[in-house]
């Protein structure tokens, strides 16, 4: 095993792309729904799909709101946009 990865060395890391990118957003998407087993309570999850290339990443959300899940999602963005 340690010879394969002498050979290979860092070429191949060049195919792996950070896709964590706010320039590299592919979809956002957020879902409110009552909770099946416990009628009258409610969740909300979401998140954001990311791609580079051929790499892709997904980062996600849960939370008791709507609202705090857009919350949440935003502070991500808005944090990957200050890279």
């Amino acid at each position: 095993m340690k010879e394969l990865f002498n050979s290979i060395g860092n070429e191949s890391l060049s195919v792996i792309k950070n896709p964590f990118d706010g320039n590299k957003i592919k979809k956002v998407y957020v879902f409110y729904q009552e909770n099946i087993f416990n009628s009258g309570q409610w969740h909300a999850y979401g998140g954001i799909e990311f791609q580079n290339g051929k790499t892709t990443g997904e980062q996600k959300f849960e939370g008791d709101s709507f609202d705090e899940v857009v919350l949440q999602m935003k502070a991500c963005i808005n944090q990957l946009l200050k890279k």
